[in-house]
């Protein structure tokens, strides 16, 4: 059976949303610096930015209810006073939802699961924790990313239970997303060869979160699935992606957000295992199966629904440098019927940006420097 150190690594290497980042920058793309061809062209409309929090630990998935309120899944810091070296996790509960309502702003929520490693090879510390959340009918709906595996949460104590879970605020488990990996294992059909890193494709990382009518849609960047979460609490697999191919070489499709329209499309992004030019935007209507929306994209972290009825997409990245440092983010349009992407442009304003919501006015809601505890959540109107 792996280790502890090989789990952490294989789970943190695969999911570009809860931290993942800097291993898969470092050790997997390395010095690649191409933007992606096909972006479109940007819009000349005047773009205005403001911050509207600072000090976010973390920062992930937003969500806008239609009066103006906005929620912050914070992934959290780990446990204070835990030095998380030697690929050995230090897990607390420092995860939280920060609310803006108004003037008011402030967590809500305190006390989630938060699981922070520093990596050998890079020294950089991952944390993973609390990645999307949502009004519920009693509180709020959380979604908690990490887990991995049943074996390996077990190991990281009592405090992880809720790592790899939909819960609600106070209480209820809605889902339990690493369980089922563990028992099912979706994506085996990929027939992904195992590797030192990667001995088994069972690993799981939740990434985003979609309401429908009967209960909620989930993306598991590292099982490169869709699942489903009724409110009865069963889970089944609803789509898996197959990798992406850039310039003859595959990667995994590591998806990230989900977005549910009225008429019950969805429409689900993948990071393209952080390549540029890799990622994708798939549309699956009802009755139908799963196809490429717009391609030839980067690091699609998250997706937002306009009032028009078409996307906008957040880009962690739209490249690296030379030396592997990550190159500002990006937004796009992205026509829901065609497919055509326009790009929004915010110069270099956005980085490692990684959760978007839509607001009632159309503006956009996008958490920024979200690696580390000085994160901010943007207010983008157009």
């Amino acid at each position: 059976m792996p280790s502890t150190t090989t789990k952490l690594k294989r789970a943190t290497r695969t999911t570009g949303l809860m931290g993942g980042i800097s291993a898969l920058v470092t050790g997997f793309i390395g010095g690649a610096s191409a933007l992606p061809a096909g972006t479109g062209e940007s819009r000349e409309a005047e773009v205005r930015i403001r911050t509207v929090a600072t000090g976010l630990k973390n920062p992930r998935g937003v969500d806008a209810d239609p009066s103006g309120t906005v929620l912050v899944a914070e992934s959290g810091e780990g446990r204070p006073g835990c030095e998380p070296g030697g690929g050995t996790p230090c897990v607390g509960k420092t995860g939280a939802v920060y609310r803006v309502k108004g003037e008011r702003r402030g967590r809500v929520v305190t006390g989630l699961p938060s699981a922070a490693v520093t990596m050998d090879d890079t020294r950089q510390t991952v944390v993973t924790g609390p990645v999307d959340v949502t009004r519920g009918t009693f509180g709020y709906v959380v979604l908690n990313g990490g887990g991995t595996d049943v074996t390996f949460r077990d190991e990281l104590g009592r405090d992880a239970a809720r790592l790899g879970t939909l819960h609600g605020t106070p209480g209820r488990t809605y889902g339990d997303l690493v369980a089922y990996e563990t028992r099912m294992d979706p994506d085996w059909v990929l027939g992904h060869e195992p590797t030192e890193a990667e001995p088994t494709s069972v690993q799981s990382n939740a990434s985003r979160l979609a309401e429908t009518g009967r209960g909620y849609l989930v993306t598991d960047s590292a099982g490169n699935d869709l699942l489903g979460v009724s409110r009865s609490g069963e889970v089944t697999t609803e789509a898996v992606f197959p990798d992406s191919t850039v310039g003859g070489e595959r990667t995994e499709a590591v998806p990230g957000g989900v977005v549910r329209a009225p008429d019950g499309t969805v429409y689900v992004s993948d990071m393209g295992g952080l390549r540029p030019g890799a990622a994708r935007i798939w549309k699956i209507e009802p009755g139908h199966r799963p196809h490429v929306l717009a391609e030839g994209l980067t690091a699609v972290s998250d997706l937002g629904l306009d009032s028009s009825g078409d996307l906008v997409a957040l880009s962690l990245t739209t490249g690296f440098g030379e030396d592997g440092v990550p190159e500002p983010g990006a937004l796009h349009e992205v026509d829901a019927d065609s497919g055509e992407v326009t790009e929004i442009a915010t110069g270099d304003r956005l980085m490692m940006s990684n959760g978007l919501a839509v607001g009632p006015d159309d503006e956009l809601y996008v958490t920024n420097n979200t690696v580390g505890t000085d994160g901010e959540l943007l207010k983008i109107t157009r």
